[in-house]
């Protein structure tokens, strides 16, 4: 039984709470469930970023040169940077618990960028803050 990716996401703080529910059945389509085990690293600074995550449950660890600088939770979002342009993870993502993500690749992160504006607008904003997060 396939689970519906934005009814896992927290409301309202999921990044397509707000959406219509059409926008959020194309969101679902567009968006695959996977379990994470405590301590697994989802994306490893340096590397190459393929994927999106949006956080279902769980929490993780944002780390940068082994430094944590911040925890993410139900709601979060990361991996935007790398699918943005950015050909390398700036940053190391571990989870601390056992976690649900939902995973987009990089057409399916386009896709939602095109169907939910809302969203797009919002990732502007995120992204804007993380890269002067990054530079201090």
């Amino acid at each position: 039984m396939p689970i519906n990716a934005v009814s896992h996401l927290p409301v309202p703080t999921g990044p397509f709470a707000e959406e219509t529910t059409t926008t959020q059945d194309l969101v679902d389509g567009l968006l695959t469930p996977i379990r994470v085990r405590a301590g697994r690293t989802l994306i490893a600074e340096g590397s190459v970023g393929r994927e999106f995550f949006v956080i279902a449950e769980g929490r993780a660890e944002v780390r940068r040169d082994g430094e944590v600088m911040n925890e993410l939770g139900p709601g979060d979002y990361f991996g935007e940077l790398a699918l943005l342009g950015e050909a390398r993870r700036t940053a190391s993502v571990v989870a601390v618990t056992d976690m649900q993500v939902m995973v987009a690749n990089p057409r399916e992160f386009r896709a939602l960028l095109e169907i939910s504006p809302r969203f797009a607008r919002s990732l502007e904003q995120t992204v804007t803050d993380r890269r002067l997060a990054l530079a201090s």
